[in-house]
């Protein structure tokens, strides 16, 4: 069966993907001379049928005459790709592997503030605050003193927790930062009356959040810390 220059171009649309046999034919006609094409095809092969099995790629049977060793060297050429200068432009070069930077007393201080901040977020705000100070306030006589001297106290011991305390310390933390006064805080109850009944109101409410508060917050760091419950 002899090669046609229409053979080939109707094979090519037939066919979805070009064989690497086909790609070298095209080029074989390209280069030959007009005159000498059709004599020196037929010299060289008797015989060639290449075909692809549908969506497996295989190559299954060539009717040509040559020997069983070209046939072999045509096979491995046909299952392994040619390395050239046109495909290896295409082939992408490994991607590099970043190495994770070093942390620098910039980095940490960054990363501790970013903590931080997150801390205050997830720690003040929160409904918990309400709703702990309602029930501590409930059978207060002075609810609003109660429950202002409360809110105090809870909000001010959690941001100490969050901006006092270094992370390393937080995992085994039993006390939170001094820092809150309820007396001072409640001072602004001395001008009214009953007084001192506003202003003790006011302390209580403070004094009892304090340790509910303070474990809640070292809690909210530690989770952050962690990554446990949002």
């Amino acid at each position: 069966m002899s090669l046609t220059r229409r053979n080939v171009g109707q094979a090519g649309r037939e066919r979805r993907g070009s064989t690497i046999w086909e790609d070298e034919a095209d080029e074989y006609w390209k280069t030959m001379e007009p005159a000498k094409r059709c004599r020196r095809i037929t010299n060289y092969l008797g015989a060639v049928a290449v075909a692809l099995l549908l969506g497996g790629g295989v190559f299954y049977g060539a009717q040509t005459a040559l020997d069983a060793a070209s046939i072999a060297a045509l096979t491995a050429r046909l299952s392994t790709p040619q390395v050239t200068p046109q495909n290896m432009s295409n082939v992408a070069p490994p991607a590099p592997v970043n190495e994770p930077a070093p942390m620098t007393p910039d980095h940490v201080e960054l990363d501790l503030e970013a903590l931080r901040g997150r801390c205050r977020v997830r720690g003040v705000q929160s409904r918990w605050h309400e709703e702990t100070c309602r029930k501590l306030c409930v059978r207060d006589p002075h609810n609003a003193a109660c429950m202002n001297g409360c809110s105090y106290g809870s909000l001010t011991v959690t941001k100490l927790v969050c901006d006092k305390m270094q992370a390393a310390e937080v995992p085994a933390a039993a006390r939170c930062p001094d820092g809150v006064s309820c007396m001072e805080a409640c001072r602004a109850y001395d001008d009214e009356k009953p007084f001192p009944d506003l202003r003790n109101s006011c302390v209580r409410g403070c004094s009892n959040i304090a340790p509910s508060a303070c474990a809640r917050a070292l809690q909210v760091y530690r989770d952050l810390l962690t990554g446990g419950p949002q």
